[in-house]
């Protein structure tokens, strides 16, 4: 049966930090009638209660936005939830909200991470935690910066379900001036583009930091757009590589070209708002300053890519040498390589002649 999608049925927003917050101030500015918040740190919900503003944003909830006062209260009843909670966490929200979905809801993943230690996508996550039930799972993946859609800036992004119908009315309902929307039935193409781009946005981030100790900040924007260049199509390959493994192992799935495309959101348009002003660019950007990964992880917060970055290196084992660019982010994060010998191997590594 179709579903019907209006802007006055009940939607509710599980996690309510940058981009929780964003997501809720962006439905109820552009006519949501229903919709609900929560988040599961007591703090979180008191400081919204208190200001109804995120302390890095200045704007304020607007009043169709309900601060939910549980769980249950946000997601009963919800025609659409959207998951806003860290990746390494979202097992848990999952088995949390589980007895409260409604029949048949969607459930829109904004996280962009594989799971440690089952190496998991999010959508494979709520297939675990979700057995039995009836709901349809999507994703939402592009260059949005949460601090940059509260001023009014339009994003772009692009929406995946594996019911192409159901991705495309999910791109009309939620698509508006300030949010432009693409949609495509590729969910494990966008899941994948999205945990791969921060890692790769590390990297990028640990050359500007390097560039920057050694006074050359100036001097590094051919380099570093190189960097990015290479970064994407290493990424492309690197997905490739997961896909073979994953149906190596009984799996039967693919990824579409076009999700690694120059014109995709979920993959280029990310990469490169990543790197220039993420979270995880600002994360590899400390690291090549001389800070130690875990100190630089505590003072930039959530660090999705870090942790996909070991996830990979536990899918590739031998074969990342076959990857490069991130055989040598993998060796400055966790194997205590020094970044700027990290970035200048890198550097030396022999020009691969991809012919005409």
């Amino acid at each position: 049966m179709k579903k019907k999608f209006t802007k006055n049925m009940k939607i509710g927003i599980v996690g309510a930090g940058q981009f929780g917050f964003y997501i809720a101030w962006y439905l109820g500015n552009n006519g949501f009638e229903d919709v609900f918040v929560y988040d599961s740190e007591k703090k979180v919900m008191i400081n919204l209660q208190e200001t109804r503003k995120h302390p890095k944003f200045p704007v304020l909830l607007p009043d169709s936005v309900n601060l939910a006062s549980s769980l249950e209260e946000c997601v009963s009843d919800s025609e659409i939830v959207f998951a806003a909670v860290p990746a390494q966490l979202m097992r848990k929200a999952v088995r949390d909200f589980r007895e409260y979905l409604n029949e048949e809801v969607t459930l829109i993943n904004v996280a962009k991470a594989l799971e440690l230690n089952t190496n998991k996508r999010m959508d494979e996550v709520f297939a675990e935690e979700l057995n039995g039930l009836s709901y349809d799972v999507a994703a939402i993946a592009g260059g949005m910066l949460a601090k940059e859609g509260v001023l009014g800036h339009r994003l772009s992004a692009d929406v995946a379900c594996k019911d192409i119908r159901l991705a495309r009315r999910l791109r009309i309902l939620l698509g508006s001036d300030t949010l432009r929307l693409k949609h495509t039935s590729d969910i494990v193409g966008v899941e994948l583009a999205g945990a791969l781009k921060n890692i790769y946005a590390i990297g990028v981030g640990i050359y500007k930091g390097i560039s920057e100790r050694l006074g050359i900040g100036e001097k590094r924007i051919s380099s570093e757009s190189a960097l990015i260049s290479e970064s994407a199509g290493e990424g492309y390959d690197l997905a490739g590589k997961y896909i073979e493994e994953k149906n190596k192992a009984g799996e039967n799935i693919r990824i579409h070209p076009a999700t690694f495309a120059p014109r995709s959101q979920a993959w280029l348009a990310d990469l490169i708002t990543t790197c220039r002003g993420g979270r995880n660019g600002e994360f590899g950007k400390k690291v090549g300053e001389g800070i130690s990964p875990k100190k630089a992880k505590d003072l930039t917060g959530t660090v999705e890519g870090y942790a996909t970055t070991r996830v990979f290196y536990d899918i590739l084992g031998e074969d990342m040498n076959k990857y490069p660019i991130f055989r040598e982010i993998y060796l400055v994060l966790y194997e205590g390589k020094d970044p700027i010998k990290g970035m200048g191997d890198l550097m030396r590594i022999p020009h691969i002649n991809r012919g005409a």
